[in-house]
Order: structure tokens, then C-alpha cells, then sequence
């Protein structure tokens, strides 16, 4: 199974059963296209996640981060692929970390977002700015704006129309410890 195959197919064309096989290849390159197919592939390849959450046990971190980004492309809002994604988040030292933080950003879940505050003070160059990113997509969609500091101030839905003397009315939310979810 080549590259050149993988690369020029549309999610239509091969139904993820042809590519779930191929997971468990003992060759790094044919698992990593599998892998990428199936991202490609989208929702539809659900069946995939069993296996996929599989590959984010293994060595390698490329086919690692992979896995990640095609459980993102998947089912990036399921709980048991949330757990995963925050367990590599935490350890935060590699591709597959970077991966999860980006993945996790784009889940819109608020639960999410004390792991990633933790993250972007990573001491890894790649993992800190894409928990960042995350953070504030995330902040962004619950209406929130998230200090340097951990806190979260959920900002008015028509910030013209409130008194500044009352906006700090509603308490602060400290993502150091949780998150509530926007009413």
C-alpha cells in the first residue's frame, strides 16, 4: 500500500473498512497513511476509534500524533476520546501533545480548558503556544477572556450596553481548578 494511493481519494470513495486492517501493519509508513486516510475519512470512519486510541499507547510519536489528529477529524467530542487527548495533553512533551492540544481546542467542550491553561506553561516550544492557540478558541467560544493568571471573565454578550461598574458583578471563573459552563 503506497502513499501515492492514499493521497488522491475522497472520504466517498473507500469506506473505512479497508483502511482499519492496515492499522495494525507492522510497517511505520503503510500505519501512518492508514492513519491519515481515515482522518480523511472523517465522522463516517467511527468505527476506526477503537484503533486508533490503540496507536496512542505506541512508540512512535509521529504515527502518535496521527492518531490525534484523525480522532480529532472523527469524534473529537466523544468522552473516552477526550480522556485520551487530555492524558497525552499532560504529558506534554511531544508531536502527539501538540496534537492533542489543537484537537482538544477545536472540541468546544469547557472542561477542557483548565488542562490547557496547565499546558501553556510547558516548558516544550511546540506544546505551550498550541495550547495557546486552544485556550483562546475555546475562551473565544464560551464568551470568555482568560488572564495570564488562570481566571476566566465571562464577557458581556453586548459589552456597549453594560455599566463598567457592574460588569465584575458575575464572579470570576479560575481555570485553575474548573471551569462552568456558559449559561
Amino acid at each position: 500500500m503506497g502513499r501515492g494511493l492514499l493521497l488522491d481519494f475522497t472520504p466517498a470513495q473507500i469506506p473505512a473498512s479497508v483502511f482499519i486492517p492496515f492499522l495494525r501493519d507492522c510497517d511505520g509508513s503503510t500505519i501512518g497513511c492508514a492513519v491519515r486516510a481515515l482522518g480523511r475519512i472523517g465522522p463516517s470512519a467511527v468505527s476506526a476509534v477503537p484503533d486508533l486510541i490503540d496507536l496512542l499507547h505506541g512508540k512512535d510519536d509521529i504515527i502518535r500524533a496521527d492518531a490525534v489528529w484523525a480522532l480529532g477529524r472523527i469524534d473529537h467530542a466523544a468522552d473516552e476520546v477526550i480522556g485520551h487527548l487530555l492524558k497525552i495533553l499532560r504529558e506534554g512533551d511531544d508531536a502527539a501533545s501538540t496534537a492533542a492540544a489543537a484537537v482538544l481546542g477545536e472540541s468546544g467542550l469547557s472542561e477542557v480548558m483548565p488542562p490547557l491553561f496547565e499546558a501553556i506553561h510547558s516548558k516544550n516550544n511546540f506544546v505551550a503556544p498550541a495550547a495557546r492557540a486552544a485556550l483562546l478558541r475555546l475562551s473565544r467560544c464560551h464568551g470568555l477572556a482568560v488572564m495570564p493568571n488562570g481566571v476566566a471573565v465571562r464577557l458581556p454578550r453586548e459589552p456597549m450596553a453594560v455599566d463598567i461598574c457592574t460588569a465584575s458583578a458575575s464572579a470570576p471563573l479560575d481555570l485553575r481548578h474548573s471551569v462552568q459552563k456558559p449559561a
